[in-house]
């Protein structure tokens, strides 16, 4: 089967991808993104694996496209705070208690030591856990994050990616991945590096979007009844990769890791209210309040693991 297409809009060849989790080139439409975060519009396709159920963008986006609008685009495209006139950010309560909350998971396991946060962002979670006695070291391949927490907070970012940086084995005592695994082009690979740099019975934490929501669910089936087969969404474009509790607990054994705790928590409730109207409000409200009612249907998943060893090789299927 010939796996490379032509991508129209600027004539530049793409390559379609086996899963990265089972390695299966066997897969289903899911669903269609209209966005032009990497360009121009454009409808991308997002498939799920017919054996082990992951979701992924595929045809995904070219390499060098995905590492530039992180590099020099991103900032743009998120929603976050300015900095104000004093030169700094200023993180609302919520921000704060946030950040908070995953601190205080991660101390329930792993003393206080050497923590990477990947995808630091501004660094908040890194400012807040230096105050509690960890010594922090950040990722981020946003050059107006990177230099804010190095510049203005004093915390030592790296400005690139995880690989770039090449830490030595067994260096981490925590790594913290928060909203970043979705983003990756081969989370397993990733989660592999991550393996490798925690210290023996190091803690990874994990938070992703949860593509089996029950808000995410009920959002497919209202634009399928509305005969719409794609979401305009740029935000969404971001994603190369829709995780379940199932296929990221599964990703993570397969890289070396036992799962200790996991859960899918409703965390968007406010700002998902306030964005809609009449009945749509009445019906989303019922969503989010089964959704709490249960450890699976919330909006983001949140998983703590354990290294327990070497990471397991995927074999992807001759296509």
């Amino acid at each position: 089967m010939d796996n490379t297409l032509v991508d129209h809009t600027n004539g530049a060849a793409i390559v379609s991808v086996n899963c990265n989790l089972c390695g299966s080139d066997a897969a289903k439409d899911f669903f269609r993104i209209y966005s032009s975060v990497f360009g121009a519009f454009r409808s991308y396709r997002v498939v799920r694996c017919t054996k082990c159920r992951l979701a992924y963008l595929n045809p995904p986006p070219i390499e060098e496209e995905i590492l530039s609008m992180y590099k020099n685009r991103y900032y743009e495209l998120v929603n976050r705070p300015d900095v104000a006139d004093d030169g700094k950010v200023h993180f609302s309560e919520s921000h704060l208690a946030w950040q908070k909350s995953m601190l205080d998971r991660l101390e329930r396991y792993v003393p206080k030591g050497l923590i990477c946060d990947i995808g630091c962002g501004y660094g908040a979670l890194l400012n807040l856990a230096r105050t509690r006695g960890w010594e922090g070291f950040g990722i981020e391949p946003s050059s107006q994050f990177a230099d804010y927490a190095r510049d203005v907070l004093g915390i030592s970012v790296f400005r690139g990616i995880l690989k770039e940086r090449a830490f030595p084995e067994s260096f981490f005592d925590a790594v913290h991945l928060n909203n970043v695994i979705e983003h990756y082009s081969d989370p397993h690979g990733e989660l592999s590096e991550i393996n490798r740099i925690l210290k023996p019975d190091g803690i990874l934490q994990v938070l992703t979007p949860n593509i089996m929501g029950l808000t995410e669910r009920g959002s497919r089936l209202y634009f399928k009844l509305k005969g719409r087969k794609v979401l305009e969404e740029d935000t969404l474009l971001q994603h190369l990769y829709f995780f379940s509790i199932d296929t990221l607990s599964r990703m993570l054994k397969e890289s070396g890791f036992e799962v200790l705790e996991v859960s899918a928590r409703v965390t968007n409730r406010r700002r998902s209210l306030e964005a809609r109207r009449g009945w749509k409000k009445l019906g989303y409200r019922m969503m989010l309040w089964l959704a709490e009612k249960s450890s699976r249907w919330g909006d983001m998943i949140i998983v703590i693991a354990k290294k327990c060893g070497k990471e397991k090789k995927i074999l992807p299927r001759e296509r």
